[in-house]
């Protein structure tokens, strides 16, 4: 079992029921960063279900895959538990 928990101080304490976007992020050398939406969940954790699985395929050190919701960018902490 995975369990969540989240960092966002203006979301702390409310239950995450808005659309929550998956973000690639590539950045390569000198260039600037390019952005694309990979998915967008209904919940903070078919989101991080997704990135999750996103991170275990990508081979790539120049590829990132961030959480955003209306707020801004999520911050959160997985832990595997027994």
């Amino acid at each position: 079992m995975i369990l969540l928990s989240h960092n966002n101080k203006l979301t702390k304490g409310r239950k995450m029921e808005k659309t929550i976007l998956v973000v690639r992020r590539c950045k390569y050398s000198n260039l600037a960063p390019r952005y694309d939406i990979e998915k967008v969940a209904q919940s903070l954790e078919e989101a991080t279900r997704y990135k999750v699985a996103l991170e275990t395929l990508n081979a790539s050190k120049e590829v990132s895959y961030i959480l955003y919701n209306e707020l801004g960018q999520i911050e959160y902490n997985v832990r595997e538990v027994a």
